[in-house]
């Protein structure tokens, strides 16, 4: 809606966004065929395009995405201006494109609408990536996402399309949001003022039907209260049709449509992305049982999903607190887990996640013995 790819080998002409127009600056956006370096020359007469300027994360950054802000100009006056992209010129067929910036306005303090985006799986950040928000028709804004999938753009300044006055909105009022990566995937969103200022609910980039992200929260015990570092723990997630089996085929991640890697946060959670229907899913921790939720419906602004207290204890992995369990605490008892000499198992044997095998994971191995869960 707001921005198309490249046309690639057309050095003439660029499709590109102009955005975050004001009287002293604005931004220009494109996406490239491939990973590549950017950068905006400008000035103001087109026959001395002189200035230049970066992408926003810095000169050396190489990408698919390129969001490039020009600032400390002057207000109401025209500037022209050409794109390098991987080191090809577009200009317009020679005739630089232009834009005149806005006059100066009162200030008004900070409103920032923030949210976070990932990719299609659901909780990798979509770091790169360009958003653009819109409200009904004023001008476009624009940012990209940091390194951690969050977003802000600050609609205080929000001007007309003409940039010659401010947009005015309440907060009743609907935003358009769309972002884009470089790899032709997209997600657009639409969503009041209002929630988009408490934090837009979180986008999922796709290249096909539109995901949800699911939040799946779990206790764990002997910990801190979260939020806290030793609540983020490495998690596996299977995610199967509702119905279908748990499998022993370890090539077809024992039946499941969907395996995740991941970790939790400092509050036990993770994010997965799903598109909208009804699944079993399972969840693991390196050294805890399984735990199963069937029949959950994934669908638009659904609640997280809580699949209770990992039973901690299974430190070889076969779904069970049992003597070989047992073995591998005794075996690892008195090491910390960062000890060049401690035996293999010891990071699993950790169940309190202090950093150390001490009684209070033998505890742990004690209190959960004889405990298995059904795959």
């Amino acid at each position: 809606m707001f921005l198309l790819p490249a046309s690639p080998g057309l050095a003439a002409g660029l499709d590109h966004e102009v955005s975050n127009l004001r009287d002293k600056g604005f931004t220009v956006s494109w996406l490239s065929q491939d990973i590549e370096p950017g950068q905006v020359n400008y000035g103001t007469s087109p026959d001395a395009l002189t200035d230049t300027a970066y992408d926003d994360r810095g000169q050396a950054i190489q990408d698919y995405t390129h969001h490039v802000t020009i600032i400390n100009l002057t207000a109401d006056a025209t500037y022209y201006y050409r794109v390098v992209s991987g080191g090809v010129i577009y200009d317009n067929n020679g005739s630089p494109y232009q834009v005149t910036t806005g006059p100066a306005l009162d200030f008004l303090l900070p409103n920032a609408i923030t949210g976070k985006l990932y990719q299609a799986d659901g909780f990798t950040a979509a770091e790169g990536a360009i958003i653009h928000a819109r409200i009904g028709s004023s001008q476009v804004l624009s940012a990209w996402i940091n390194n951690l999938g969050a977003w802000a753009i600050n609609i205080a300044p929000l001007r007309s399309a003409d940039g010659q006055s401010y947009y005015e909105h309440s907060d009743s009022n609907d935003v358009v949001l769309e972002a884009w990566d470089g790899t032709g995937a997209t997600t657009t969103r639409t969503v009041t003022v209002d929630s988009a200022i408490a934090g837009a609910p979180d986008m999922i980039l796709t290249t096909g039907t539109d995901r949800v992200r699911v939040t799946l929260q779990v206790t764990l015990k002997g910990r801190p209260t979260p939020p806290h570092d030793r609540w983020a723990v490495p998690v596996t997630v299977w995610v199967h049709d509702t119905g279908t089996p748990w499998t022993v085929e370890v090539s077809d991640n024992h039946g499941a449509i969907a395996c995740h890697q991941t970790s939790t946060n400092a509050e036990g959670n993770v994010g997965i992305g799903l598109e909208p229907g009804t699944y079993d899913i399972r969840i693991k921790g390196a050294a805890t049982l399984m735990n199963l939720v069937e029949n959950i419906t994934v669908r638009e602004g659904m609640a997280l999903v809580d699949f209770g207290t990992l039973i901690e204890g299974d430190i070889n992995g076969d779904n069970s607190v049992s003597t070989l369990d047992y073995s591998a605490m005794v075996m690892c008892f008195g090491y910390a887990t960062n000890d060049p000499q401690a035996p293999a198992p010891t990071a699993q044997c950790d169940l309190n996640g202090d950093g150390y095998i001490t009684a209070l994971d033998y505890s742990i191995i004690l209190m959960n013995f004889g405990q298995t869960t059904t795959q």
